[in-house]
Protein backbone atom coordinates (compact mmCIF):
# COMPACT_ATOMS: atom_id res chain seq x y z
CA UNK A 1 0.00 0.00 0.00
CA UNK A 2 1.12 3.55 -0.63
CA UNK A 3 2.60 5.22 2.41
CA UNK A 4 0.04 8.01 2.46
CA UNK A 5 -3.53 7.12 1.63
CA UNK A 6 -5.11 9.81 -0.57
CA UNK A 7 -8.64 10.91 0.15
CA UNK A 8 -11.49 10.33 -2.28
CA UNK A 9 -13.52 13.49 -1.89
CA UNK A 10 -12.76 17.11 -2.68
CA UNK A 11 -13.98 19.18 -0.97
CA UNK A 12 -14.20 16.94 2.12
CA UNK A 13 -17.70 15.47 2.28
CA UNK A 14 -19.71 13.81 5.01
CA UNK A 15 -19.51 10.57 3.04
CA UNK A 16 -21.31 8.36 5.54
CA UNK A 17 -24.24 10.74 5.88
CA UNK A 18 -24.53 10.89 2.09
CA UNK A 19 -24.49 7.09 1.78
CA UNK A 20 -26.99 6.70 4.64
CA UNK A 21 -29.41 8.92 2.72
CA UNK A 22 -28.70 7.37 -0.68
CA UNK A 23 -28.83 3.62 -0.06
CA UNK A 24 -32.45 3.34 1.17
CA UNK A 25 -33.55 5.28 -1.90
CA UNK A 26 -31.57 3.01 -4.24
CA UNK A 27 -33.06 -0.09 -2.63
CA UNK A 28 -36.57 1.41 -2.83
CA UNK A 29 -36.14 2.20 -6.53
CA UNK A 30 -34.81 -1.31 -7.25
CA UNK A 31 -37.74 -2.94 -5.46
CA UNK A 32 -40.35 -0.79 -7.20
CA UNK A 33 -38.80 -0.59 -10.67
CA UNK A 34 -41.43 -1.49 -13.29
CA UNK A 35 -44.19 -1.86 -10.69
CA UNK A 36 -47.63 -0.49 -11.45
CA UNK A 37 -49.00 2.25 -9.28
CA UNK A 38 -45.66 3.61 -8.12
CA UNK A 39 -46.78 7.09 -9.16
CA UNK A 40 -45.69 10.22 -7.34
CA UNK A 41 -43.86 8.58 -4.39
CA UNK A 42 -41.60 6.77 -6.85
CA UNK A 43 -40.90 9.97 -8.83
CA UNK A 44 -40.13 11.89 -5.66
CA UNK A 45 -37.67 9.24 -4.50
CA UNK A 46 -36.14 9.08 -7.99
CA UNK A 47 -35.46 12.82 -8.08
CA UNK A 48 -34.15 12.82 -4.52
CA UNK A 49 -31.85 9.92 -5.41
CA UNK A 50 -30.55 11.74 -8.49
CA UNK A 51 -29.60 14.77 -6.43
CA UNK A 52 -27.75 12.73 -3.78
CA UNK A 53 -26.14 10.58 -6.46
CA UNK A 54 -24.89 13.68 -8.28
CA UNK A 55 -23.56 15.15 -5.03
CA UNK A 56 -21.60 11.94 -4.34
CA UNK A 57 -19.99 11.74 -7.78
CA UNK A 58 -19.43 15.50 -8.18
CA UNK A 59 -17.16 15.52 -5.13
CA UNK A 60 -15.35 12.28 -6.02
CA UNK A 61 -11.82 13.35 -6.87
CA UNK A 62 -9.30 11.67 -9.22
CA UNK A 63 -6.78 9.49 -7.32
CA UNK A 64 -3.24 9.07 -8.81
CA UNK A 65 -2.87 5.35 -9.45
CA UNK A 66 -0.77 4.75 -12.57
CA UNK A 67 1.75 6.15 -15.04
CA UNK A 68 1.36 5.75 -18.79
CA UNK A 69 4.16 3.61 -20.30
CA UNK A 70 3.92 5.54 -23.57
CA UNK A 71 3.91 9.23 -22.58
CA UNK A 72 4.93 9.01 -18.90
CA UNK A 73 1.95 11.00 -17.61
CA UNK A 74 0.58 10.13 -14.18
CA UNK A 75 -3.03 9.01 -14.55
CA UNK A 76 -5.57 9.77 -11.83
CA UNK A 77 -8.99 8.13 -11.82
CA UNK A 78 -12.06 9.35 -9.87
CA UNK A 79 -12.90 6.55 -7.46
CA UNK A 80 -13.98 5.96 -3.86
CA UNK A 81 -11.08 4.55 -1.82
CA UNK A 82 -12.72 5.17 1.56
CA UNK A 83 -14.38 1.75 1.50
CA UNK A 84 -16.28 -0.75 -0.65
CA UNK A 85 -19.58 0.45 0.81
CA UNK A 86 -19.44 3.49 -1.48
CA UNK A 87 -21.70 3.92 -4.51
CA UNK A 88 -18.64 3.66 -6.80
CA UNK A 89 -18.46 -0.07 -5.95
CA UNK A 90 -22.16 -0.80 -6.54
CA UNK A 91 -21.96 -3.43 -9.29
CA UNK A 92 -25.34 -2.91 -10.95
CA UNK A 93 -25.07 0.86 -10.79
CA UNK A 94 -24.50 2.72 -14.06
CA UNK A 95 -22.01 5.42 -13.18
CA UNK A 96 -22.68 8.91 -14.51
CA UNK A 97 -20.18 10.73 -16.73
CA UNK A 98 -16.97 11.02 -14.66
CA UNK A 99 -14.10 13.50 -14.78
CA UNK A 100 -11.41 12.09 -17.06
CA UNK A 101 -9.32 15.27 -17.26
CA UNK A 102 -6.37 13.64 -15.47
CA UNK A 103 -6.20 10.66 -17.83
CA UNK A 104 -3.84 10.77 -20.80
CA UNK A 105 -4.94 10.20 -24.40
CA UNK A 106 -3.51 6.65 -24.30
CA UNK A 107 -5.86 5.53 -21.50
CA UNK A 108 -8.00 2.57 -22.52
CA UNK A 109 -9.61 1.14 -19.38
CA UNK A 110 -9.25 0.33 -15.68
CA UNK A 111 -9.65 -3.19 -14.29
CA UNK A 112 -8.63 -4.41 -10.87
CA UNK A 113 -8.41 -6.93 -8.05
CA UNK A 114 -8.80 -6.69 -4.29
CA UNK A 115 -7.53 -8.53 -1.23
CA UNK A 116 -10.40 -8.20 1.21
CA UNK A 117 -9.91 -7.53 4.92
CA UNK A 118 -12.26 -9.38 7.25
CA UNK A 119 -14.67 -8.70 8.82
CA UNK A 120 -16.16 -7.20 5.67
CA UNK A 121 -17.64 -3.72 5.62
CA UNK A 122 -21.36 -4.47 5.45
CA UNK A 123 -23.27 -2.96 2.55
CA UNK A 124 -26.80 -3.60 1.34
CA UNK A 125 -25.64 -3.04 -2.25
CA UNK A 126 -23.97 -5.71 -4.39
CA UNK A 127 -20.23 -5.04 -4.69
CA UNK A 128 -17.92 -6.41 -7.40
CA UNK A 129 -14.35 -6.27 -6.07
CA UNK A 130 -12.62 -8.40 -8.71
CA UNK A 131 -10.41 -11.40 -7.83
CA UNK A 132 -8.12 -11.36 -4.79
CA UNK A 133 -4.94 -11.26 -6.90
CA UNK A 134 -3.92 -9.12 -9.92
CA UNK A 135 -4.47 -10.42 -13.44
CA UNK A 136 -4.40 -9.36 -17.09
CA UNK A 137 -6.98 -9.88 -19.84
CA UNK A 138 -5.18 -11.61 -22.74
CA UNK A 139 -7.77 -10.42 -25.28
CA UNK A 140 -6.78 -6.84 -24.44
CA UNK A 141 -3.07 -7.02 -23.71
CA UNK A 142 -2.22 -9.30 -26.65
CA UNK A 143 -2.75 -6.37 -29.04
CA UNK A 144 0.57 -5.02 -30.33
CA UNK A 145 -0.61 -1.52 -29.42
CA UNK A 146 -1.63 -2.22 -25.79
CA UNK A 147 0.36 -2.25 -22.53
CA UNK A 148 -0.79 -2.31 -18.90
CA UNK A 149 0.35 -1.30 -15.41
CA UNK A 150 -0.44 -2.76 -11.99
CA UNK A 151 -0.16 -0.91 -8.67
CA UNK A 152 -1.80 -1.03 -5.25
CA UNK A 153 -3.84 1.34 -3.11
CA UNK A 154 -5.79 0.95 0.16
CA UNK A 155 -9.59 0.93 -0.17
CA UNK A 156 -10.65 1.22 3.42
CA UNK A 157 -8.88 -1.69 5.15
CA UNK A 158 -8.67 -3.68 1.91
CA UNK A 159 -5.71 -3.83 -0.49
CA UNK A 160 -6.75 -2.97 -4.04
CA UNK A 161 -4.76 -3.59 -7.23
CA UNK A 162 -5.68 -1.13 -10.02
CA UNK A 163 -4.74 -2.43 -13.49
CA UNK A 164 -4.62 0.31 -16.13
CA UNK A 165 -4.61 -0.44 -19.86
CA UNK A 166 -3.13 1.96 -22.40
CA UNK A 167 -3.13 2.02 -26.19
CA UNK A 168 -0.11 3.34 -28.11
CA UNK A 169 -2.31 4.44 -31.00
CA UNK A 170 -5.40 6.54 -30.42
CA UNK A 171 -8.11 4.10 -29.23
CA UNK A 172 -10.94 3.90 -31.75
CA UNK A 173 -13.80 3.16 -29.37
CA UNK A 174 -17.35 3.16 -30.70
CA UNK A 175 -20.71 2.73 -28.99
CA UNK A 176 -22.84 0.33 -31.05
CA UNK A 177 -26.20 -1.24 -30.28
CA UNK A 178 -25.81 -5.02 -30.23
CA UNK A 179 -29.05 -6.86 -31.03
CA UNK A 180 -27.85 -10.20 -29.68
CA UNK A 181 -26.92 -8.51 -26.39
CA UNK A 182 -29.94 -6.19 -26.47
CA UNK A 183 -27.83 -3.31 -25.28
CA UNK A 184 -25.22 -0.75 -26.31
CA UNK A 185 -21.67 -2.11 -26.24
CA UNK A 186 -18.34 -0.39 -26.75
CA UNK A 187 -16.12 -1.86 -29.46
CA UNK A 188 -12.37 -1.33 -29.79
CA UNK A 189 -12.18 -0.96 -33.57
CA UNK A 190 -9.12 -2.73 -35.06
CA UNK A 191 -7.09 -0.74 -37.56
CA UNK A 192 -7.41 -3.35 -40.30
CA UNK A 193 -11.10 -4.24 -39.87
CA UNK A 194 -13.69 -2.71 -42.23
CA UNK A 195 -16.54 -2.91 -39.71
CA UNK A 196 -16.59 -1.69 -36.10
CA UNK A 197 -18.50 -4.85 -35.08
CA UNK A 198 -15.37 -6.87 -35.88
CA UNK A 199 -13.58 -5.14 -33.05
CA UNK A 200 -13.16 -6.30 -29.46
CA UNK A 201 -16.14 -5.83 -27.19
CA UNK A 202 -14.74 -4.00 -24.19
CA UNK A 203 -15.00 -5.62 -20.73
CA UNK A 204 -16.76 -3.89 -17.82
CA UNK A 205 -14.70 -1.41 -15.88
CA UNK A 206 -13.57 -2.38 -12.39
CA UNK A 207 -16.38 -2.52 -9.85
CA UNK A 208 -19.15 -2.16 -12.44
CA UNK A 209 -21.00 -4.07 -15.14
CA UNK A 210 -20.42 -1.12 -17.50
CA UNK A 211 -17.44 -0.04 -19.56
CA UNK A 212 -16.54 3.66 -19.57
CA UNK A 213 -15.02 5.35 -22.63
CA UNK A 214 -12.93 8.52 -22.36
CA UNK A 215 -14.41 11.18 -24.62
CA UNK A 216 -11.52 13.13 -26.14
CA UNK A 217 -13.45 16.39 -26.55
CA UNK A 218 -15.20 16.63 -23.18
CA UNK A 219 -12.60 14.64 -21.18
CA UNK A 220 -15.50 12.83 -19.55
CA UNK A 221 -15.89 9.08 -19.05
CA UNK A 222 -19.11 7.82 -20.66
CA UNK A 223 -20.77 4.46 -19.90
CA UNK A 224 -21.85 1.51 -22.05
CA UNK A 225 -22.46 -2.15 -21.17
CA UNK A 226 -19.44 -4.46 -20.98
CA UNK A 227 -18.62 -8.09 -21.82
CA UNK A 228 -16.53 -9.98 -19.19
CA UNK A 229 -13.47 -11.98 -20.26
CA UNK A 230 -11.27 -14.54 -18.54
CA UNK A 231 -8.12 -13.28 -16.85
CA UNK A 232 -4.56 -14.62 -16.76
CA UNK A 233 -3.02 -14.58 -13.27
CA UNK A 234 0.47 -15.58 -14.41
CA UNK A 235 1.93 -12.08 -14.73
CA UNK A 236 5.63 -12.92 -15.18
CA UNK A 237 5.48 -13.71 -18.94
CA UNK A 238 3.67 -10.45 -19.63
CA UNK A 239 6.32 -8.49 -17.72
CA UNK A 240 9.13 -10.31 -19.54
CA UNK A 241 7.64 -9.50 -22.94
CA UNK A 242 7.33 -5.79 -22.08
CA UNK A 243 3.52 -5.78 -22.01
CA UNK A 244 3.01 -5.29 -18.26
CA UNK A 245 4.68 -2.78 -15.93
CA UNK A 246 4.43 -2.64 -12.16
CA UNK A 247 4.58 0.14 -9.57
CA UNK A 248 5.92 -0.38 -6.06
CA UNK A 249 3.28 -0.33 -3.35
CA UNK A 250 5.06 2.47 -1.44
CA UNK A 251 6.14 4.62 -4.37
CA UNK A 252 4.21 7.89 -4.50
CA UNK A 253 6.11 8.88 -7.67
CA UNK A 254 4.52 5.89 -9.46
CA UNK A 255 7.76 4.85 -11.16
CA UNK A 256 7.33 2.03 -13.68
CA UNK A 257 9.30 -1.25 -13.40
CA UNK A 258 9.56 -4.19 -15.80
CA UNK A 259 11.65 -6.67 -13.80
CA UNK A 260 10.38 -10.04 -12.62
CA UNK A 261 12.71 -10.93 -9.75
CA UNK A 262 11.56 -8.17 -7.39
CA UNK A 263 7.95 -7.78 -8.55
CA UNK A 264 5.64 -7.83 -5.47
CA UNK A 265 2.55 -8.87 -7.46
CA UNK A 266 3.66 -12.33 -8.61
CA UNK A 267 2.25 -15.59 -7.24
CA UNK A 268 0.12 -13.95 -4.57
CA UNK A 269 -2.24 -16.29 -2.69
CA UNK A 270 -5.95 -15.75 -3.02
CA UNK A 271 -9.16 -16.32 -4.95
CA UNK A 272 -8.63 -16.24 -8.73
CA UNK A 273 -12.22 -15.50 -9.59
CA UNK A 274 -14.50 -12.47 -9.30
CA UNK A 275 -15.68 -11.73 -5.76
CA UNK A 276 -19.20 -10.44 -5.24
CA UNK A 277 -20.05 -9.08 -1.80
CA UNK A 278 -23.73 -9.19 -0.89
CA UNK A 279 -25.13 -8.49 2.59
CA UNK A 280 -21.74 -8.88 4.24
CA UNK A 281 -20.85 -12.18 2.54
CA UNK A 282 -18.27 -12.79 -0.19
CA UNK A 283 -19.62 -14.90 -3.03
CA UNK A 284 -17.30 -16.08 -5.78
CA UNK A 285 -17.51 -18.56 -8.64
CA UNK A 286 -14.79 -21.14 -9.08
CA UNK A 287 -16.45 -24.25 -10.47
CA UNK A 288 -19.37 -23.66 -8.12
CA UNK A 289 -20.62 -20.76 -6.06
CA UNK A 290 -19.40 -20.43 -2.48
CA UNK A 291 -20.11 -17.93 0.23
CA UNK A 292 -17.64 -16.50 2.69
CA UNK A 293 -18.98 -15.18 5.98
CA UNK A 294 -17.83 -11.76 7.14
CA UNK A 295 -14.93 -13.34 9.04
CA UNK A 296 -13.50 -14.81 5.83
CA UNK A 297 -14.43 -18.46 6.44
CA UNK A 298 -16.40 -20.55 3.97
CA UNK A 299 -19.97 -20.50 5.17
CA UNK A 300 -21.82 -22.71 2.69
CA UNK A 301 -22.03 -23.45 -1.02
CA UNK A 302 -24.53 -21.67 -3.24
CA UNK A 303 -26.57 -24.86 -3.49
CA UNK A 304 -26.69 -25.17 0.31
CA UNK A 305 -27.66 -21.51 0.60
CA UNK A 306 -30.52 -21.92 -1.90
CA UNK A 307 -31.73 -25.04 -0.06
CA UNK A 308 -31.75 -23.17 3.24
CA UNK A 309 -34.11 -20.57 1.76
CA UNK A 310 -36.81 -23.12 0.84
Amino acid sequence: MMSKQPTSFNPPTDRQSLLDQCKPIILYLEQHFGCKGTGEPYEIQLEKGRQLYKQYYDTLRPVPLSRCPYCGQINAFPMDIEGIDGLWWCYADKRPALDGSQLCSHFLTLLGAMKLHYPLHHSELQVEAGPEVPFVVPKLIESEFVQATVSSVPVGKNTAYPIFYYSEVKPDLRFIYDRSWEGTLCYLHPLDAPNPEEGLKMPPMWGSEYYMRLDEKTKMLLAAEGIPYEGDFDLAPWIQTGKLWWISSEDESLELHNTVDDCPYLNLPGIRATQYIVDGTNRYHEGREALYSNDGKIWMTEEEFDSSQT
